[in-house]
């Protein structure tokens, strides 16, 4: 199986992306309620409804963003553009140090279309790429959350001896950015 994804450029590209994909998820999941209500001060109960409204990108974009890499613009364009905007937002977050509910709700809500464009594009990339004959090369794509999820704490753990927690979503966003490497040197299937 490593083989075989050593082989396809495109494959192991994909990989990469699916990596990133699920380190970000990791992170948000674990420092970023951590940093609004240990740093900035928001309650539990205004972090429910931010994170409420963050969620919105996933139910709402991610069909029509599917059907436009089927029919107008392909995979790498989306993949790229999803890059880009979770980096950006992502990174901002490091230098927001004021409680404001819409601010940061919104900063939340882009950090997510960028995030839901990358899952959407890698799930859609990943099995036009992959066929029937590959089921090791889809059971090892699956294992790219669990993978990540160990390695994203243990990141984590490691930079913050170093710097302060906000700085977190400076090297996040840095992750994210880098993530343009893989999206840009996939062979689009349009």
């Amino acid at each position: 199986t490593f083989k075989k994804i050593q082989k396809n450029k495109n494959i192991r590209n994909i990989f990469c992306v699916a990596f990133l994909l699920q380190l970000f998820f990791s992170w948000m999941v674990i420092y970023t309620p951590l940093f609004l209500h240990n740093d900035i001060g928001f309650s539990w109960k205004e972090l429910g409804v931010m994170f409420s409204v963050m969620l919105l990108p996933f139910v709402i974009l991610e069909a029509p963003l599917g059907k436009l890499a089927d029919t107008k613009w392909g995979e790498k364009e989306m993949l790229t553009a999803g890059f880009t905007i979770a980096g950006i937002a992502t990174l901002l977050m490091s230098f927001i140090g004021v409680k404001h509910l819409v601010l940061w709700t919104v900063i939340l809500f882009i950090t997510r279309i960028g995030a839901s464009m990358i899952e959407i594009m890698s799930e859609t990339y990943f099995f036009k790429v992959t066929d029937a004959d590959d089921v090791s090369i889809v059971g090892l794509y699956r294992t790219m959350r669990p993978i990540a999820y160990l390695a994203g704490p243990v990141l984590a753990t490691v930079f913050l001896q170093l710097v302060d927690f906000r700085y977190l979503f400076l090297l996040l966003g840095l992750i994210m950015l880098y993530g343009l490497r893989f999206s840009t040197s996939i062979k689009d299937t349009l």
